[in-house]
């Protein structure tokens, strides 16, 4: 660094300059403008700088890359290296291409344009394979990450769309089946062996059963973790891609598709290769037509008013989803989300329907519809209220999905209570025994841990202008004659008003709720319940729950509270130094938080019962737990 040397720009700009792309498109874009309004039978593909696709009838793009050829070292003082280029035509004649192309000498099979594979189906299906193949053989250098947090948010944002994305430009005949990788196994069984199983890096242990592995399937709305599999998405991202896209295609390459009308999407089309024109309308066709089938099944499951989750779950009886013959009036921008929606849905009853055992029910149920409780596992650790130790976070990722937990391995009775475990070894016991004198109850420890969270909440939201108070305050029971409040809210409104909220936790799958947890009314009938302790208030004091269950269901009170809170706090720049947690809004990060939380209180609860010399200390500090 001492001794300086200066390089002079005499041509051209020197490796590694910022700018130098930016003004090499500058230059290119208007040679590439040039030629195809010289050729109006040929279209360009958005380029990325000069990597670029010439889309039209063989010779008109024959005639575009002579004159690119030319015009290009005339120019801009560059040239085309020929050795990287390809041609692909399924049925055209590509000989008045020069030989060095690729493709011309040999025809090819098909090409790969931005990631996805096009051609003939024995082309596809072998790329999807060595894909699949090629995504699949990272994954168990993924697992060995030390921190299992990490490793699932890389499981879920990074390693799971590499095959994912493909679907939107595979037609479902070829994606369902197709990531299928070399070994036999298909990408998404690669994926859940990262995520749980004798060695996988997020929830290590014995491997997910069916039910658990169904709902992990499924996104976090529906009480999943977000792996969704191709099979399941190959209907709804094929035929939502072209809803996307139709309208605009049907302008740029009226030559290719100008001759396909979509009405051919209702009869199924022609008999043309999947990847022919008549052959892509006829999969949109059949595509929509099995979507069109699961919607009936969701929408009978509406009519007979059993609860489900998801955005179709408040939908309107006369709304109905977009059909292929409606592409061509505009660009249905969220008709992929539709489609998938109704997809996912089916998928949900159908898991729904297969549970007979009371305890299964009450606790899909109970994950899935308005809870927060999927959630921790879509919290990126970027902050300290969104992380979770490694040895915390297997023992609540399986929590969630009621799986077996390698901490409880030989156990056979209980450490606070004596009682037998039971040989589901899902340590659900821990969150039902009410313990001793000497290691205390869930119940406390679960009920502060939420009341410190809501006390934060409660002082964001009323900074500065209402007092809150936390029932440890004197004076804090005279707001009713029956019942003391956790947390008070002095003038709230700005009128004098206060606000009383009771923090309250209940276990859905115990003799106690387990009836009414299985139709999703357990919670309600909590909240009614406490409400009724309070008896009668006073017209300036306003009740309001915070009634959750151990997997993070929130009562119908409580999530109309939350939504209050976020309201009234907005979207309100925090005030001070800006901090990692601001990037998101309130709403969004308090709902992280809250899940943060209960998977947090389940694992450590899960791990102080399991083993009797079990520190907190460790948990804390991020230290592994080897039981």
């Amino acid at each position: 660094m001492e001794r300086r040397r200066f390089i002079p720009s005499a041509e051209g700009t020197q490796q590694g300059d910022p700018v130098a792309p930016f003004l090499f498109c500058l230059a290119f874009h208007m040679v590439l403008h040039d030629v195809l309004a010289a050729h109006p039978g040929v279209r360009a593909s958005p380029a990325f700088f000069d990597d670029g696709w010439l889309i039209g009838p063989p010779e008109a793009v024959a005639g575009a890359l002579t004159a690119l050829i030319t015009e290009i070292p005339a120019r801009i003082g560059a040239s085309i290296r020929m050795s990287k280029c390809e041609v692909y035509s399924p049925t055209g004649d590509v000989s008045m291409f020069p030989e060095q192309v690729r493709g011309v000498a040999t025809r090819m099979e098909g090409v790969t344009i931005l990631g996805i594979p096009m051609g003939s189906d024995q082309y596809v299906r072998r790329r999807l394979c060595e894909i699949a193949t090629e995504a699949a053989a990272i994954l168990p250098r993924l697992s060995e990450h030390p921190d299992p947090q990490t490793c699932g948010i890389l499981t879920l944002q990074c390693a799971h769309p590499r095959v994912l994305h493909l679907l939107r430009g595979v037609p479902p005949a070829l994606a369902r089946g197709g990531t299928v990788c070399d070994d036999g196994m298909s990408y998404h069984d690669h994926i859940m062996a990262c995520y749980a199983g004798p060695t996988a890096g997020v929830a290590r242990g014995p491997a997910f059963s069916s039910r658990a592995m169904r709902l992990a399937s499924l996104p976090s709305r529906y009480g999943g973790a977000g792996l969704t599999h191709t099979d399941a998405l190959a209907d709804a991202a094929w035929a939502g891609s072209w809803a996307q896209s139709w309208f605009h295609m049907r302008s740029f390459f009226p030559h290719l598709l100008g001759r396909v009308t979509l009405a051919s999407a209702r009869s199924g089309g022609s008999s043309e290769p999947s990847t022919a024109p008549g052959g892509i309308m006829r999969s949109v066709g059949e595509a929509f037509a099995r979507i069109e089938a699961l919607d009936t099944l969701v929408r009978e499951a509406s009519g007979q008013g059993a609860p489900f989750p998801g955005p179709l779950r408040h939908r309107a009886a006369t709304t109905s989803i977009i059909h292929p013959t409606e592409y061509d009036a505009r660009s249905h921008t969220r008709s992929q989300s539709s489609y998938a929606a109704v997809v996912h849905t089916s998928e949900w009853l159908s898991l729904r329907d297969s549970l007979t055992d009371p305890r299964e029910r009450a606790w899909l149920l109970s994950v899935s519809i308005d809870s927060v409780g999927p959630l921790f596992m879509r919290a990126t650790p970027a902050f300290g209220p969104l992380v979770i130790s490694p040895a915390e976070y297997p023992i609540a990722v399986r929590h969630h999905f009621m799986e077996r937990q390698p901490v409880v391995a030989g156990v056979s009775r209980c450490g606070a209570c004596s009682a037998h475990m039971g040989v589901s070894g899902d340590a659900m016991h821990y969150e039902e025994c009410m313990g001793s004198a000497d290691t205390g109850n869930w119940y406390a420890r679960n009920h502060d841990v939420l009341e410190r969270s809501l006390h934060i909440m409660l002082s964001q939201v009323f900074p500065g202008r209402g007092t809150v108070l936390r029932q440890d305050v004197p004076g804090a029971q005279g707001y009713s004659p029956h019942y003391l409040p956790d947390l008070a809210v002095l003038d709230y409104d700005d009128r004098g008003a206060t606000m009383v909220t009771e923090v309250s936790i209940f276990r859905p799958t115990c003799q106690t709720h387990i009836g009414a947890a299985c139709t999703s009314s357990a919670s309600l009938a909590v909240e009614r319940r406490r409400r009724g302790d309070y008896g009668a208030l006073p017209p300036s004091t306003h009740w309001r729950p915070f009634i959750v269950d151990t997997f993070g269901h929130m009562s119908p009170g409580t999530y109309a509270f939350f939504s209050e809170l976020v309201r009234r706090r907005g979207d309100r720049d925090v005030q001070g130094r800006l901090e990692p947690e601001d990037s998101m809004t309130w709403g969004t990060q308090w709902r992280l938080r809250l899940s943060v939380v209960m998977a947090r209180i389940a694992a450590h609860t899960i791990a102080t019962r399991a083993r009797g010399d079990f520190p907190l200390q460790p948990l804390q500090r991020g230290l592994a737990y080897h039981p």
